[in-house]
């Protein structure tokens, strides 16, 4: 997930989180108009339909910096037990937006593997071609040798 923080309150907001660990080293970093970037694992234990038994999120947080350095600023690192949601990705998915996710095209896009009916075509093209050539040299060496 994608997080731009817009302005000094956003910045406030998400230092306050206490599911984030910051580096202390780059805590003087994350200003206004800075983009983090969430890069985060969730395991779910599910205790009924309803509830979850335990969740925990790990993952890490980095930044660009102006001179295009990705560097790590923090981690995520987040259990709770019986509960019936996650507030880290909630909180996330209401702030922020995801990346590198699938994109789909309107029409489908196209395959770049070959068509199954056309190799299933070639494969018995081969296989005629190679038992014709077989037989081919069987009886030219039967009746010539």
């Amino acid at each position: 997930m994608e997080v731009k923080l817009k302005d000094s309150k956003d910045v406030a907001l998400i230092t306050s989180k206490p599911w984030i660990l910051w580096n202390p080293s780059s805590s003087s970093l994350i200003t206004p108009k800075s983009v983090l970037t969430f890069r985060l694992k969730t395991f779910e234990r599910y205790k009924n339909k309803k509830v979850f038994a335990e969740i925990t999120t790990q993952g890490i947080i980095t930044m660009e910096t102006l001179t295009k350095e990705t560097i790590q600023v923090g981690t995520v690192d987040y259990t709770i037990h019986d509960t019936y949601g996650n507030p880290v990705m909630e909180y996330l998915k209401r702030v922020g937006k995801p990346v590198e996710q699938a994109c789909y095209f309107e029409n489908g896009g196209y395959s770049i593997l070959p068509d199954p009916k056309g190799s299933f075509f070639f494969f018995f093209f081969f296989l005629d071609f190679f038992f014709f050539f077989f037989f081919f040299f069987f009886f030219f060496f039967f009746f010539f040798f």
